[in-house]
């Protein structure tokens, strides 16, 4: 396992993020340390794009930053039990791409960089099932694609324990673990696409 501290030169990798910064797409963030998503939540909204934040279980600090987001989305969920006894299932996720969608679609009216944060997707694939996760995260995607923007979700959890259908829902895949006090990011750009080294955040 490498471990660099300097970002990747490959131009492969390169070409990627560049293609998933400039026409939008979705990154879904792995890993069971929450402190490290965190960490790399930050790096991934950016410092001058439009911030929008939806929070579900607060499992994820998103609001380490000094910008102020444009909209916050809150869909509160304590724990798995609060989640099963409000019935968070297809219904209540599908409200809420639609509600993003509103959001993302208004801001790229206004020409906006939009960069999306869900803090935890932990609720939904705990409570929804499989067919419905992934027709949803599509959707988030289309959206994406259309307005430009980067949406990522946070999935605390190992990647061996995520159904494998839900990567197929995003255009990257990015894996955080922590060393110490020092996070480490690899990247997957896409089945077939290139991987990155372990990068410190």
């Amino acid at each position: 396992m490498k471990f660099d501290d300097e970002p990747p030169d490959d131009a492969a990798v390169i070409q990627g993020l560049a293609a998933l910064k400039r026409d939008g797409g979705t990154v879904l963030v792995v890993g069971a340390i929450s402190t490290a998503h965190g960490h790399v939540c930050r790096r991934l909204l950016g410092e001058d794009a439009e911030e929008v934040l939806v929070r579900t279980d607060g499992t994820v600090r998103t609001d380490e930053g000094d910008t102020e987001p444009a909209v916050v989305i809150e869909r509160p969920v304590a724990t798995r039990s609060a989640a099963a006894a409000t019935s968070t299932g297809p219904t209540d996720l599908g409200s809420l791409a639609e509600e993003l969608r509103e959001a993302m679609e208004e801001l790229a009216a206004d020409g906006a960089d939009i960069r999306v944060c869900l803090d935890s997707l932990r609720p939904f694939v705990d409570t929804t099932d499989v067919p419905s996760l992934v027709s949803v995260l599509e959707s988030i995607r289309e959206v994406a694609t259309e307005t430009d923007a980067v949406v990522h979700f946070h999935l605390p959890a190992m990647p061996g324990a995520v159904p494998s259908a839900v990567f197929e829902t995003v255009d990257a895949v990015v894996e955080v673990i922590q060393r110490g006090e020092q996070t480490y990011q690899q990247w997957y750009l896409g089945e077939d696409g290139p991987t990155t080294d372990w990068i410190s955040v």
